[in-house]
């Protein structure tokens, strides 16, 4: 039996170079879609711009918030967006507390919360030699930061009873930051109307001063991470 699979498959390759070679290769079939099924380059697609969610996973926590984006030359792009997200120290843990009967972190004073507006460029690299559908690119921006510091405890007190969610907007205090990042990631494009990519990048914002309590006797100074960043849109 292995024999006559051999014999066979000999019998065919002498076939197909017998035959090549007296009718000439151009005697042998193709189909060729009339167009690419996927363009070279976004922009020349007509879909030049972008804009869609974007899911922020960081040391302080998660994220969110929205992005636009715009091609403004070979394998550039202007991008901007506005995210909210928490800001916590690393040893942040809201355990169940029997003495207050609640969840409750011990030596927490206040909430923290972020929201930055960036605007940045997108740097497209090895567009050459991979696949459109395979977008890797360098980026960096930067911008302000709006700061919201909200009460945890009572009189942002160490271990005074907690203060609800909805309650702690009667003294919120807000201040006003820039900062900047630097990033890695790629654009996956698996048709020309849906826009997803993946990025790491790492942030920092300088506060200055005496610095943010959110834990008591810990004020922090600055705010800094490596973010995850995953981004989901539609192209137009």
């Amino acid at each position: 039996m292995k024999l006559i699979i051999i014999f066979v498959s000999i019998f065919f390759g002498l076939a197909h170079i017998l035959i090549a070679k007296t009718f000439g290769a151009d005697s042998i079939i193709t189909f060729e879609s009339p167009r690419a099924l996927i363009p070279d380059d976004p922009s020349h697609s007509g879909n030049t711009s972008a804009v869609g969610i974007v899911f922020d996973f960081s040391y302080f926590g998660f994220g969110t918030g929205i992005f636009w984006q715009k091609n403004i030359a070979k394998d550039w792009e202007f991008i901007s967006d506005f995210t909210f997200s928490n800001v916590k120290n690393s040893d942040e843990f809201e355990p169940y507390d029997r003495a207050f009967n609640e969840y409750y972190t011990r030596g927490k004073v206040s909430r923290i919360y972020m929201f930055p507006i960036t605007a940045g460029v997108k740097r497209f690299v090895f567009t050459d030699e991979l696949s459109q559908s395979f977008r890797p690119y360098l980026t960096f921006g930067g911008g302000p930061s709006f700061v919201l510091s909200m009460p945890y405890s009572e009189g942002r007190v160490e271990n005074a009873p907690k203060i609800s969610f909805f309650d702690s907007f009667s003294d919120m205090r807000w201040s006003t930051r820039f900062g900047f990042y630097i990033g890695v990631g790629s654009e996956f494009q698996t048709t020309t109307k849906i826009y997803s990519a993946i990025n790491v990048s790492y942030y920092y914002y300088y506060y200055g001063g005496g610095g943010i309590a959110s834990m008591a006797n810990d004020p922090m100074k600055s705010f800094q991470s490596i973010c995850l960043n995953l981004s989901i849109g539609k192209r137009y």
